[in-house]
């Protein structure tokens, strides 16, 4: 029999950290709001209505932040998940790929999301491709491939001549690289971000398709540098204009292990990536275990974004497919060790189709993600689709215990192969058996409670009962943990009422800024009105602003409501930025027109509500 191992020796401290400081503001919980493929909703509606109908159910349940899927136009159009982005430029508002919505609906769909999720004081993150784009328009020559003797099209006559390039005199044609997003007026190549082979490996500066970097495994794979850095500047200026047009609070950066870190690490600065509460949040999808890997990664991206720990999701896969043969304390050794930037899973939309955790193995996991150190995030389908319907109940108890208790210093009092236990510096103290001998155990844990303290157990799984444990004078306590499960301690004089959660669901304020401009879908301000549409979810004030115009007056700004009854006028003044507030006494949906005389001219209308 193996000896059990206390962290109150020496031997093999450098293996653990005793210690973890991690910042209470680091640790809000995450959703991932969708799932893939996800079933596309009843006629009528859409997932962004749909998923906007859940939000206060996740706000009650006690998350902070929503992650959502990539809401840009796919190349595979209507029934695109987003992974194949197509235009950056669409996000459902654009007659493309034979849909004007995306999977998910319309853009003004989504931007009443955003909004919704706002006022009920949830932060949303978006998914979003960096890597590749899917769905070319066209096949064309490509003059680098020729040259290393590649060709992607085995067979030139199966092309038709109207997915070839306008100026193909029948040359071989070798890739699909040629994208024509349309603009205002709808013919193609008018759009924003037009590309070509010169795009994308091999490219003239990278003339390979070696991985990590250059190897095309999702579709056509960029070049940030080629052609004096086209694509680096194409999307770090997407990535300004798509945090301006939604007002999202950060992205969820899909296969950034497939993206060169330096152009990561300028991307993550422009949009003010940073782990601070206050910089624009960022979490990459690294999905790799190797420690010093994921070092070099963070020194190249200059720490500026978080990471999901899939070090400790196969450790706890581990943990549930053959708990008899798994050691406890892997999971503190095969963890990612930058606890303020590690993203805790349970599952997501990828490993729950690949390599799923047990789904009726779940609650051990989750009870542990929301006790250790680092940003725990809950999966979709673990919620609102559960196949164990004791997991959704289990969830409503252990997330509010993680709000309210599971801050402060991660202290690692005992781990041996079948029991954990971990405390968070005198505010919770959980205690986590793999199940592996199948008998409950009893052990003895040194706690910061102090002596003579008594502690009660919260997060208690369905047909427990009520239990209080009291320290002895040594701080000590002994506690009996069954096997396959958590038990987790608080004081028992602890005030919940008063301070139920660390994180309040405050309102926030969603600006989203209307860009005028005609390789963009709204086209340029003139005579001919260009209207927006916002979403009030409840009656509230609203704020106009129209800048960047070329000075062009008067300009005229009107409110609409869905009943067809104006709800304000405003009139701009020579020289000066339009701008307009007022108080709309119902919620629903307004029409927000642009009109201005004299020659066309671009500009934009930030509106915040």
């Amino acid at each position: 029999m193996r000896t059990p191992f206390r962290f109150a020796v020496t031997v093999g401290l450098s293996l653990f950290a005793l210690l973890v400081p991690v910042s209470s503001l680091h640790a809000q919980v995450l959703f991932q709001q969708f799932y893939y493929p996800i079933d596309k909703p009843p006629k009528g509606t859409s997932w962004w209505r749909q998923a906007t109908a859940e939000l206060p159910a996740l706000a009650k349940l006690g998350v902070s932040s929503i992650w959502h899927p990539v809401p840009v136009k796919g190349g595979s159009g209507a029934v695109s998940m987003g992974y194949d982005p197509y235009d950056l430029y669409d996000l459902g508002s654009k007659d493309q790929k034979g849909t004007i919505p995306t999977l998910f609906g319309t853009r003004d769909e989504y931007l009443a999301y955003v909004a919704a999720a706002h006022r009920l004081g949830l932060r949303v993150i978006a998914d979003v491709v960096l890597n590749h784009t899917g769905g070319a328009d066209r096949a064309e020559p490509n003059p680098l491939m020729e040259r290393l003797g590649w060709d992607d099209i085995g067979d030139d006559s199966k092309v038709g001549r109207a997915f070839r390039s306008p100026d193909d005199r029948d040359e071989n044609l070798r890739s699909w690289t040629r994208f024509q997003p349309v603009g205002a007026s709808g013919a193609p190549g008018t759009g924003r971000f037009p590309r070509d082979y010169r795009h994308f490996h091999p490219s003239a500066i990278h003339p390979d398709r070696n991985g990590p970097y250059h190897n095309p495994e999702f579709a056509q794979d960029y070049c940030a540098e080629a052609e004096e850095g086209y694509v680096r500047k194409g999307l770090c200026e997407w990535g300004a204009w798509f945090r301006a047009q939604t007002g999202v609070d950060g992205f969820r950066l899909d296969a950034v292990k497939l993206i060169d870190p330096p152009f990561l690490a300028e991307f993550a600065e422009k949009m003010n990536g940073s782990v601070d509460e206050r910089g624009f949040y960022l979490v990459g999808e690294f999905w790799d275990t190797n420690p010093g890997t994921l070092l070099d990664f963070q020194r190249a991206t200059a720490h500026r974004m978080r990471l999901f720990d899939f070090g400790l999701f196969y450790a706890l896969w581990d943990m549930t497919e053959n708990p008899r043969a798994f050691d406890m304390r892997d999971l503190l050794i095969r963890r990612f060790a930058d606890r303020q930037r590690a993203v805790l899973f349970v599952s997501n939309h990828d490993v729950d189709r690949f390599q799923p955790i047990r789904r009726d193995r779940r609650s051990l996991p989750y009870a542990l993600i929301l006790t250790l150190a680092g940003q725990p995030s809950v999966f979709y389908s673990d919620y609102f689709r559960a196949e164990d319907p004791r997991l959704p109940r289990t969830l409503e108890t252990l997330i509010p215990v993680h709000n309210r208790f599971a801050v402060g210093e991660e202290v690692v009092h005992f781990a041996d192969t079948d029991v954990l236990a971990v405390e968070r510096s005198g505010n919770l103290l959980g205690l986590f058996h793999d199940g592996g001998d199948g008998k409950a155990r009893t052990v003895t844990v040194p706690t910061n409670f102090g002596p003579k303290t008594t502690l009660r157990a919260v997060g208690r799984q369905e047909g427990e009962p009520d239990l209080t444990l009291t320290t002895g004078d040594d701080g000590r306590i002994v506690a009996t943990v069954e096997p396959g499960k958590y038990l987790l301690l608080v004081r028992a004089d602890a005030d919940t009422k008063s301070n139920p959660d660390r994180f309040p669901r405050l309102p926030l304020r969603t600006t989203q800024v209307f860009e005028f401009a005609d390789d963009l879908d709204t086209g340029r301000l003139g005579e001919t009105p260009r209207t927006v549409f916002v979403t009030l979810s409840a009656p509230g004030a609203i704020q106009v602003r129209l800048t960047d115009t070329t000075g062009r007056e008067p300009l005229e700004i009107t409110f609409t409501g869905a009943d067809g009854r104006p709800a304000g006028r405003v009139r701009g003044v020579r020289g000066k930025p339009t701008e307009y507030r007022t108080r709309l006494p119902r919620p629903g949906t307004y029409a927000i027109t642009v009109r201005t005389s004299g020659p066309p001219t671009v500009g934009r209308l930030a509106v915040t509500y």
